[in-house]
């Protein structure tokens, strides 16, 4: 099934991972959210927008500032991983620069 939204982008990636519904895209972005507060040790409280698309985006931008938070910490020398270092370098390099 093909997931439509407002976001080209993010549609290429939903659906790449072969999520079935905008609901099951929401429910797997939490997971990575949750995740990466982890990792990051990031304790945040999510009040989503109601609207599903608008639901979709604000986790995808919450993941965003989770993955920049974890690289700060990764060029700071308070966390260390290899994967994200090898998978990620330019997120690493952007926040470098900030």
């Amino acid at each position: 099934m093909i997931i439509k939204t407002n976001n080209k982008e993010l549609e290429k990636i939903l659906n790449k991972y072969n999520l079935h519904s905008k609901e099951e895209a929401i429910i797997h972005l939490e997971k990575v959210l949750d995740w990466y507060c982890k990792k990051s040790d990031r304790d945040i409280f999510i009040i989503p927008p109601t609207k599903i698309d608008d639901h979709i985006n604000y986790l995808v931008d919450e993941i965003n500032k989770t993955v920049r938070i974890y690289a700060k910490q990764i060029n700071a020398g308070k966390k260390t991983d290899k994967d994200f270092v090898k998978f990620f370098p330019e997120i690493l390099k952007e926040v470098r620069l900030h």
